[in-house]
């Protein structure tokens, strides 16, 4: 068998992919990556290193499905491009999130983390005219393409394009939150496999607003960004270490500092000026798949 992945869950972010990822993973006939988004097909830099890529899925070479879920992937031009290339019979699963409760919900996922620093609606206004560059995107700020990441329509057009529609199986997020275990197990018919009987179910990366955003900001910027106390380092500490350093610190300061408090929620007028820049896409994300999404009384 190929050590390729032949299963993405390219998006979209912020509608649960990673719960998705963690649910398709429990399936003895599928190998899901440990490292949830290597985003190797739309990063330029890694993208010609094809074997460093394979090394995620040899340990599932024996496995009928190996998984890649980047939730960024369906958002830029080159990722169906690509697969099509190296994985052309691949499998891929959406999941889908009302635009509007997706953008909401990832501007107080980084307004959290002290990443958004400007009130909601110039962010929003700021990232309308932004194009998608992966190269452009840091660890502290991935709020400049709001806008693009609930394209849907646009970007499954892409999509179906180099796609069979046999190849392609679109969830809504409401589905998965609320019936978990059928809708897990709608993907394993698509994917011909074996239903589970029980399932636990799993929220993973949830939207959490820290006691301090801004001090985490700063040390994560500092730790992530040029400067010369890592410049240092990295000609001290080998890359990999440097790595799971890192992380190691940021992990730390994030389980300090969580909260329970609830994001806000947006108001009637909020939701109706968002909407009416999706509106035109959401018709169109209608038309690409055939489904009228009912749950999205925004757009009915």
């Amino acid at each position: 068998m190929s050590d390729l992945p032949n299963l993405y869950i390219p998006g979209a972010m912020k509608s649960g992919t990673s719960s998705l990822w963690k649910y398709l993973d429990k399936h003895p006939d599928i190998f899901m990556s440990e490292i949830k988004e290597p985003s190797f097909w739309i990063d330029d830099k890694k993208y010609p290193d094809l074997e460093s890529y394979r090394m995620l899925f040899r340990d599932g070479s024996n496995h009928l499905y190996r998984g890649d879920a980047s939730a960024m992937y369906m958002t830029f031009d080159t990722f169906a491009e690509r697969i099509k290339i190296h994985t052309p019979d691949a499998k891929l699963i959406c999941i889908l999130r009302n635009p509007i409760d997706r953008v909401w919900s990832h501007y107080w996922f980084l307004r959290g983390r002290g990443f958004a620093r400007m009130p909601f609606k110039e962010t929003f206004l700021e990232s309308v005219n932004a194009t998608p560059d992966f190269s452009q995107l840091s660890i502290t700020d991935k709020g400049q393409y709001y806008y693009s990441f609930g394209l849907y329509g646009r970007s499954l057009s892409r999509i179906y394009d180099k796609f069979d529609r046999t190849n392609i199986l679109i969830l809504e997020t409401n589905q998965l939150k609320n019936f978990p275990l059928e809708t897990v197990n709608s993907c394993f018919r698509f994917l011909n496999l074996s239903e589970l009987k029980e399932i636990t179910e799993e929220n993973l990366n949830p939207t959490i607003l820290l006691s301090d955003p801004d001090a985490y900001y700063k040390r994560l910027n500092f730790m992530y960004g040029n400067n010369p106390f890592k410049r240092l380092l990295k000609h001290i500490i080998p890359k990999s270490f440097g790595q799971k350093f890192r992380k190691g610190i940021s992990d730390t300061m994030y389980a300090a500092m969580t909260t329970k408090q609830a994001y806000p929620a947006m108001t009637a007028e909020e939701r109706n000026w968002v909407a009416s820049y999706y509106r035109d896409d959401v018709a169109l994300l209608k038309q690409v798949t055939g489904m009228s999404f009912p749950e999205w009384q925004d757009f009915n």
